[in-house]
């Protein structure tokens, strides 16, 4: 048994104690000062306990140098308690001063005196909230909540953190930022105060001195901003200026003491500022509860009740330590010791970054509570970080529930050689796992420079895959890097990435400009791709200029000089993507090595390239630094193999240069280092030069759009899976229609995920029937609103998403994975399991593009469907399952429903005839349109993009159907397509005949070839390029399946497909990482009712450790072997004869697997579907919300689909689609009767080679194929 010395415990709370002081009380709690009693059965209003707080009181006044103007309360309810007491009593002191005012205004007249107040409290009440974190959050949402029966608008969420590009609570925006309301006197709403936490224990933020902002706020004005600081785990770490501060409060059990006592300071001036409760009642405030009261607690000394004398004694003794220790010095003697212990702690982490990632931007990492990611996150790498820490009793360091990864809490107790100790493991800890075959070492390391791109994933697999040895660490354009040539020290070389913008502009190219300013002595290879090609054309006298016809999406032959990184390659044929090109300057110092030459592109019978130079500058070189730059993309699909081979030829003339010129090798002195300072933990017999050479495991941080956050109690847990309870029929002559009416789908609820009407071995194998009781539960889903609502019958409840990484996907993830089944059919997609839709301003959320919420509209739906009929028509079989416990009778009786034999007529649904509704068309404007895509082209123009997915939208209105089932019916016959659905969720219906899959992930299996692993395919099949299949009407002649193939094999149909390809393929390697991405399909022509559309297939390997999953039947690591495990089967041109399309197979990266990794990760990583928002996707997103004049699109262009139970899911896009409101049915008085707004959706990639005739006619023909619908 350890004793108290060997174990160094770093837990965040309650904290280590000083050892002596609990020495001290172990003798208190028997016999305190030899009076024969313990102190805890000491009456808390005796002699002795007034003493005991006069003596803390006394201690604390010491520390802080409190004055005189300010009183200490010892409280009840820890810091959470104090969310609510700073509300009810903050606000009543606002209240009394505005009484007051009235009074002198009005005298004595109690009536009109209420009547001012009450209004002044509705239209000037603001509490200013800085959110830079999870408790700051807590305690911003404590006061939305006690101020809701007044009203919304009264919290003033004055800076949240997670609006920074990270999207994390990981920085402080600049006080310039910050939107606090002005004082009274301004002309603002006069805040009743300015909230925030010091120290945000969660995320590792804290504030590194008072804001500067809040200086001038400060005075003894009638009109004076009250500050109020939450220090509950900082206080006594460091000084304070107590007279800035009007409230200062913090729960004991960090830096001073035990649970059951809070440390309140507070000015005693708002302490006498209080009106009666009778005033707060009459105006519609409640008084503080009497246990919360301040003025109540001071006014008895802090002994109203019965408070905790045992833990206040106990506070008082670590303070007198504190005075002992420091003496003279007091806090700023302890202030040094904190700081001195956690620069030893940030210094070691700083030391190995490729390991070890800090999660605060470095301007306000917190002293107390270090938190930090291993390996990117990598939960196993992290569980076995952990597991070596307590081997060698260092305990408490995982992170937060809500966050993960692991958290070092640097208290006051935790003394400098047990902080030595942890920092040794820190050190070493990527040795041992070198030892035990865990960590592999790369070579050689490369920065890539992303500048917010689109495509930057696939060039940093491309990097990984074809570059042996080499990790690769991403930065982005912006990142606050203090020292950045001293940075690049650590790297081998530096890759400047594309992205949207001018090269001219500083906010486009960030950190890629001060590449070329480098000093000599700190020169290193860089290549530029694209955007970082034109920044080093234009850094050595180049200038810049729009092509007259801009490249996206286009292969082109480039003609060289068979110089440098081309020599010995011939000409290539890569893919471009820009608006803008580069023309050498005079005495630039640059070597000019390739070309786009149009003679040698233009093809007799084909149009010129009219408008373009003869001869575009493809790459150059710097004559003497080691600089090259490629205007073109030789990571997209369509690029050729001596393309990409010109990354290799980069790369050994980048390690020559490194030989002869560069004296400091980063990586062999980190492995000196290593050698030199943990000798004794290597393992004698290891070979550290075969660990050099080996490949190493994929380093890189979490990107924004990767890891979602589940609590701890959900995914550490090991769910029971539920067993699948299934009967099996032959369909024979029943369909989904008569299924339906057999099962009474007409009612209120309904989900029909239905495939059968386009049935097809690749997309239309599955229908799914979801059989929903009065008790299923539902999730709802507004933006902006940072919780979710479950509703199942009448109850409600709201769950924040705080503890989910603030994301519905974050929620939806946690709650599916405490909900699995074992035991289903294999060949079905679907046991049981979500089932609804996430619209597009929910999909933009995952983005951080912020629009506004509608009330009563949810931007998410879903319903947990627990009995379903699966329809498997392939196989021609009716699958009824339930995974509700012991719910064989329900199966049973559901099953001989549906083998009776009925007549035919008894169950035949009868599809509307639309023209009973009246139906009323509003069309989209062709002037408004064609001007849209003219802003669209401008935007492209410019280099701000490189294709735009515009959208417009028709509204029908009909007569209300109250059941709309039968107008399913009539869409289904008209517009037969794979991924066709009926729902009906929460007073929304939307009926779907979408032809194309967004993302499908099939459950997770043991790998064939590692037990240890589970692998899950993932696969998208994005959709760009149609042709009407009736160009004439529905009586010309149809177009066939060859005459379409040639329409859509022109220039600009490939390229609108490529540019969402490459797009798709950056989104899932950032989740399944380098070398497991394919594109087994790559534009094909598939046959639709009334269109042909170009597809593609993309695919992706997800591995991940094996874990307590249930486990469906072992699969292959190659996808076309895999079995069907979706709504539809895996895509028919196999990974055996892809190599035709000159594409890889997709392969297991050896180096893949993680922990922890779903499909829903990759979901969230890819949202909004990329088919509908164009390259870059962020910056797309953003330009097309102004294009579209900030209209909500609604359910169209998001996502409809399920997530099973057994860990697969499939999603489509919904577009040719139309949805209906209840709540927008409205009564026609000229009509006489109650009329329903459809809204049907449709749009187009908008390029380069786009025509305002041709994008019109394609979105018309889109709209058609819908509207037919209604007549």
């Amino acid at each position: 048994m350890p004793g108290r010395n060997e174990v160094a415990y770093f837990g965040a709370g309650p904290a280590p104690l000083p050892t002596e002081v609990l020495i001290k009380g172990a003798e208190a709690f028997v016999n305190f000062q030899n009076s024969g009693l313990s102190l805890v059965e000491i009456s808390h209003r005796s002699q002795t306990a007034n003493q005991i707080l006069a003596e803390t009181k006394a201690a604390l006044t010491t520390l802080l140098n409190i004055p005189d103007s300010h009183d200490i309360l010892f409280m009840h309810g820890g810091g959470s308690g104090e969310f609510s007491a700073v509300v009810h009593n903050m606000v009543a002191v606002w209240v009394e001063r505005r009484r007051r005012e009235a009074e002198k205004d009005l005298g004595q007249d109690s009536l009109k005196i209420i009547e001012r107040v009450k209004k002044e409290l509705r239209d000037c009440l603001r509490l200013d909230y800085l959110v830079t974190g999870s408790w700051s959050l807590k305690a911003s949402q404590e006061a939305a909540n006690l101020l809701e029966p007044l009203g919304t608008g009264f919290v003033n969420v004055a800076v949240d953190s997670r609006k920074s590009k990270s999207a994390k609570f990981d920085n402080i925006p600049p006080e310039d930022t910050w939107n606090l309301n002005k004082p009274q006197n301004s002309g603002g709403k006069a805040s009743a105060f300015v909230y925030y936490c010091d120290n945000e224990t969660v995320d590792g933020v804290e504030f590194p001195q008072f804001p500067q902002c809040l200086e001038q706020t400060l005075g003894e004005s009638e009109n004076k901003v009250h500050i109020v600081a939450d220090m509950s785990s900082n206080l006594l770490s460091r000084r304070v200026d107590v007279s800035k501060f009007d409230v200062i409060f913090g729960g004991a059990q960090k830096n001073i003491g035990i649970t059951d006592v809070t440390l309140l300071i507070v000015r005693k001036d708002l302490l006498l500022t209080q009106p009666p409760p009778s005033f707060l009642h009459a105006v519609g405030v409640w008084s503080p509860p009497t246990i919360l009261n301040w003025s109540t607690v001071a006014k008895n000394n802090s002994l109203y009740n019965t408070m905790p004398i045992f833990s206040i004694w106990i506070a008082g003794e670590v303070m007198r330590g504190l005075l002992k220790t420091h003496k003279d010095r007091q806090l700023a003697g302890q202030e040094e010791v904190a700081n001195s212990k956690a620069k030893r702690i940030y210094d070691v982490l700083d030391k190995y970054p490729d390991i070890y990632q800090i999660i605060p931007d470095r301007s306000v990492r917190s002293r107390m509570n270090i938190c930090f990611r291993v390996h990117g996150g990598d939960a196993g790498q992290e569980k076995a970080f952990l597991e070596g820490a307590e081997a060698q009793l260092l305990q408490g360091l995982k992170g937060h529930r809500s966050v993960g990864g692991i958290r070092i809490s640097n208290y006051n107790a935790v003394d400098v050689g047990k902080v030595e100790r942890l920092t040794t493991h820190i050190g070493h800890w990527w040795l041992n796992s070198m030892a035990a075959g865990v960590l592999r070492l790369s070579k050689y390391k490369i920065l890539f420079i992303d500048a917010y791109d689109s495509f930057s994933n696939n060039i940093i697999s491309l990097l990984e895959e074809r570059l042996e040895a080499v990790s690769v660490t991403v930065i982005k354009i912006d990142q606050s890097i203090q020292d950045f040539p001293a940075f690049l020290r650590d790297f081998d070389a530096v890759v400047a990435g594309p992205g949207p913008g001018h090269p001219d502009n500083a906010a486009d190219v960030g950190l890629i400009a001060e590449l070329w300013q480098l000093h000599d002595d700190f020169l290193l290879p860089v290549l530029g791709i694209c955007l970082g090609f034109q920044s080093l054309l234009l850094a050595f006298g180049g200038s810049i200029v729009p092509l007259a016809n801009p490249r996206h999406g286009i292969v082109r032959q480039v003609t060289s000089n068979n110089t440098s990184i081309f020599k010995g390659l011939g000409p290539i044929a890569p893919v471009q993507y820009h608006s803008l090109h580069a023309v050498r300057g005079h005495q630039d110092g640059l070597e000019l090595l390739a070309w786009d030459v149009e003679a040698d592109n233009h093809h007799p019978g084909e149009a010129a390239d009219n408008g373009n130079p003869d001869a575009i500058l493809m790459a150059a070189k710097h004559r003497t630094k080691p600089f090259w730059g490629l205007q073109f993309h030789p990571e997209s699909i369509c690029s050729d193999q001596a393309s990409q081979q010109l990354i290799d030829n980069w790369w050994v003339e980048a390690r020559a240069w490194n030989s002869h010129r560069r004296a400091y090798r980063q990586n062999d002195a980190c492995i000196r280092r290593g050698l030199e300072t943990a000798p004794y933990m290597m393992d004698p017999h290891l070979d550290l030069a075969s660990l050099e050479d080996s490949s190493l495991h994929r380093i890189r941080p979490p990107t924004t759009c990767g890891d979602l956050m589940c609590p701890s109690t959900t995914t550490d847990a090991d769910p029971k899976a539920h067993p699948v309870i299934s009967r099996t029929l032959s369909l024979d002559e029943r369909n989904v229609l008569q299924i339906c009416t057999l099962l009474q789908m007409e009612g209120e609820d309904a989900v029909v995920l239905d495939s059968e009407p386009h049935q097809r071995a690749d997309t239309g194998e599955h229908s799914i029937i979801g059989c929903l009781g009065l008790t299923a539960v539902r999730l709802e889903y507004h933006i902006n609103t940072g919780e979710v609502c479950l509703l199942q019958g009448t109850q409600r409840t709201f769950v924040s998403l705080n503890s989910y990484g603030d994301t519905i996907l974050g929620y939806l993830k946690s709650f599916m994975s405490t909900r699995r089944a074992a035991g289903g059919n294999p060949r079905l997609p679907f046991w049981g399991g979500l089932v609804g839709y996430i619209n597009y301003e929910a999909c933009l959320e995952t983005i951080d593009i912020r629009t506004p919420a509608h009330a009563n509209k949810p931007d998410a739906s879903f319903v947990f469907v627990e009995r379903s009929v699966v329809i498997d028509h392939q196989h021609h079989q009716l699958h009824i399952q339930s995974i509700i416990p012991e719910d064989e009778e329900w199966v049973e009786m559901t099953s001989f429903r549906l083998a009776a034999k009925i007549a035919a007529e008894a169950y035949r649904s009868i599809p509307i005839d639309p023209y009973v509704l009246h139906p009323v068309v509003t069309h989209p404007d062709a002037s408004s349109y064609a001007n849209k895509i003219e802003k669209c082209q401008d935007y492209i123009r410019r280099g701000d993009s490189y294709e735009l997915c515009l959208t417009n939208q028709a509204t029908v209105d009909t007569s209300h159907l109250r059941n709309p089932w039968p107008l399913y019916l009539h869409l289904r016959s008209v517009n037969a397509a794979p991924f066709s659905a009926y729902i009906r969720l929460g007073g929304m219906t939307l009926l779907s005949s979408s032809p194309e899959r967004f993302m499908r992930w099939t459950r997770p299996a043991v790998s064939t070839t590692s037990a240890d692993e589970e692998v899950s395919t993932v696969q998208f099949r994005p959709i760009k390029g149609t042709v009407k299949r009736y160009p004439d009407g529905p009586h010309g002649p149809a177009t066939t399946l060859k005459q379409a193939t040639a329409l859509l094999s022109t220039p600009k149909e490939r390229a609108e497909n490529l540019m969402i390809v490459d797009l798709i393929r950056h989104d899932l390697h950032g989740v399944v990482g380098s070398g497991n991405v394919c594109v087994p399909k790559l534009m094909v022509v598939e046959e639709y009712a009334t269109l042909f559309q170009l597809v593609t297939v993309v695919e992706g390997t997800l591995i991940n450790q094996n874990t307590c999953l249930s486990h469906t039947p072992s699969l292959t690591t190659s996808p076309a072997s895999s079995p069907s495990t979706s709504r539809s089967a895996t895509p028919s041109t196999s990974a055996s004869n892809a190599s035709h399309l000159g594409r890889r197979p997709c392969k297991v990266s050896d180096q893949a697997a993680q922990t922890g990794k779903t499909g829903i990760d990759v979901l969230a990583a890819s949202l909004p579907p990329g088919s509908m928002t164009g390259a870059p996707k962020r910056r797309s997103c953003a330009l097309l919300r102004q294009i579209e004049e900030e209209k909500p699109r609604g359910i169209y262009s998001g996502v409809v689909g399920y997530m099973d139970v057994g860990g697969g899911g499939d999603f489509s896009v919904v577009i040719r689609s139309a949805f209906r409101w209840d709540s927008d049915t409205k009564y026609d008085a000229e009509r006489q009767e109650e009329r329903d707004t459809w809204t049907v959706g449709a749009g187009g990639a908008i390029t380069a080679l786009s025509t305002e005739q041709g994008e019109w006619e394609e979105m018309v023909a889109k709209l058609g194929s819908t509207l037919r619908m209604f007549g």
